[in-house]
């Protein structure tokens, strides 16, 4: 499919510039655009973990007969890497079932966040040192970012996500980044 080629020339393109030494940060649309960018940079890192910022975790098999879609993204990180999901603040009955079978990716929803219940040494145990950060910023509460499709409250406030920014900066190698899933409201 044409989402299939696209998503595979983000790969391409993205490993070529960590193959030159940089550190990629990718920013985009499309919430598939962090799984692209990690599966890059794992090409070039024995071990990689993400750190995925999200409003959603995305946990579906498919969404209309497709395995890549932003529905299908956390469960698509959680199958290729170790991964921490942080931020989201809804999700349902077969995500919940899906995060129960998979114990060892820690999930910390926005309001554990909020609440200031955040443990970044169970996270920091259950990643490699070099991570990927993904942030998906409709994790951030639509008071902070109003845009289409970012309807629902109870999302990050803008120091909150700084702080957990700050944590992943100084607990782990991060070797690359992506910020995806700005959608913006028409006059604002």
């Amino acid at each position: 499919s044409q989402r299939d080629i696209a998503f595979d020339q983000v790969v391409r393109k993205l490993s070529g510039v960590v193959a030159d030494g940089k550190s990629p940060v990718a920013i985009g649309g499309e919430r598939t655009l962090g799984l692209a960018a990690a599966r890059a940079t794992s090409r070039h890192f024995e071990e990689l973990g993400v750190v995925w910022l999200t409003r959603r975790p995305g946990f579906l098999e498919d969404d209309r007969g497709l395995s890549l879609t932003a529905l299908t993204m956390g469960r698509q990180f959680v199958r290729a890497f170790p991964t921490a999901i942080v931020g989201p603040r809804f999700w349902s009955a077969d995500e919940v079932d899906f995060i129960a079978s998979r114990s060892a990716s820690p999930f910390v929803s926005a309001r554990q966040v909020v609440d200031g219940k955040l443990d970044f040494d169970k996270i920091r145990a259950s990643l490699p040192k070099a991570v990927h950060l993904s942030i998906d910023v409709g994790v951030l509460d639509p008071s902070v970012l109003p845009m289409f499709g970012n309807s629902e409250p109870g999302g990050l406030g803008w120091y909150e996500l700084s702080d957990v920014i700050d944590d992943v900066f100084r607990r782990f190698d991060v070797v690359s980044c992506d910020i995806n899933g700005f959608v913006p409201t028409v006059g604002t």
